[in-house]
């Protein structure tokens, strides 16, 4: 892989952190030398041009797999728990491969479709937890390479809470603030993490999102509520006190690709000032043992292992896309949500997109 510091070696495995290079294992077959856990310092432009990157020989693999030869259970376990360090001690993890070139078109295609189907753009309550309306995805929330690295962060037993496109056109003004995801969610624990899927490329020039390293460790920081038109947040918050941006990573990634991040980390993005479209998923992750704070009912869709606690109502899987019985369900919990988010909150909005754009903060 280009850029790759063991690139001409027969057999390799690194990753990539804002921290520099870390080379798991390399084996060279023209000399027999074999390399294993060391560190290599490279430039600024080179440590934050990506997070996380596995390689073997020239393929980019998951993590979940790391094999080109058979390799020792023991090595494999390693590299998991690298990646969960680099997560805790950064906040964040990209670029993740997990969906196939024909995989991510078909899904593009289908949201197209059903842009066409409302005057060329995404109705915001369709918008919010859509995964309740849409077969395909309630699929891919499902998506056992997205869950299996969402497993890594939060164990095994995993609800998914919440869902959104994000969506920059050409030439889009609107930007995101600095801001921590947490602030108006009611959840009792910051044990969640949002897997961004880019449905597109996301990069620099179109608006793609922007983190700052090792923020999440602030714990929850005062945020102010600005409505403002050009703000895509639900509230146009922004966190209150001065970010130092210099320290800003672009968090830069290729159709299929993802980024796990943190529920406290501060992250934002800019315009798009591109001719390049910009579209990704979110889909808002947590264990089962979180629960809402208010009294209200929320809900949650169980994806993976068991539910012991039932904090949540269960959501049911859409018989079929807009099927009676899941926009029933799905009106009735958005009046919730509307609830949780705009508590102690007299007007909901006064700028900017509706209130329905909530609860998945656009980035």
């Amino acid at each position: 892989m280009a850029g790759s510091p063991f690139a001409d070696r027969d057999e390799s495995a690194w990753v990539r952190t804002s921290c520099g290079w870390r080379v798991i294992r390399s084996h060279s077959r023209a000399t027999g030398e074999e390399t294993n856990w060391c560190d290599l310092g490279l430039s600024e432009h080179q440590r934050l041009s990506a997070d996380v990157r596995l390689h073997a020989g020239n393929n980019a693999l998951d993590f979940s797999v790391l094999r080109r030869r058979k390799k020792q259970e023991g090595v494999v376990i390693e590299v998991d728990k690298d990646i969960l360090d680099a997560y805790r001690r950064e906040g964040f993890l990209f670029p993740l491969s997990v969906l196939s070139n024909s995989e991510t078109a078909t899904l593009r295609t289908k949201l197209e479709e059903l842009e066409a189907q409302h005057g060329g753009k995404l109705p915001p309550h369709i918008n919010r937890k859509p995964h309740l309306l849409l077969t395909w995805l309630n699929e891919l929330i499902r998506h056992p390479r997205i869950l299996d690295l969402v497993e890594k962060i939060l164990g095994p037993d995993i609800l998914c809470w919440g869902s959104g496109f994000f969506i920059k056109n050409p030439h889009d003004k609107a930007r995101v603030t600095w801001h921590q995801d947490s602030t108006y969610w009611g959840l009792s624990s910051p044990d969640i993490a949002t897997a961004w899927v880019a449905f597109t490329p996301s990069i620099t020039a179109n608006g793609c999102m922007r983190v700052v390293p090792g923020t999440h460790m602030l714990q929850q920081l005062p945020h102010e509520d600005t409505f403002a038109p050009d703000n895509l947040l639900s509230r146009g918050q922004e966190i209150a006190v001065e970010v130092d941006e210099s320290r800003a990573v672009d968090i830069v990634l290729e159709p299929g690709q993802m980024s796990l991040h943190h529920v406290l980390l501060v992250h934002g993005s800019e315009p798009n000032y591109s001719e390049l479209r910009r579209v990704g998923f979110a889909i808002r992750y947590l264990p089962t043992h979180v629960r809402q704070l208010t009294a209200l009912a929320d809900s949650a869709t169980l994806v993976r292992g068991s539910d012991h606690y039932r904090h949540f109502l269960p959501e049911p899987v859409p018989q079929s896309d807009f099927h009676p019985e899941a926009l029933a369900f799905h009106a009735k919990m958005l009046a919730t949500n509307d609830q949780i988010l705009y508590k102690e909150t007299p007007a909901k909005r006064g700028g900017g997109a509706s209130a329905a754009d909530a609860p998945a903060t656009s980035k």
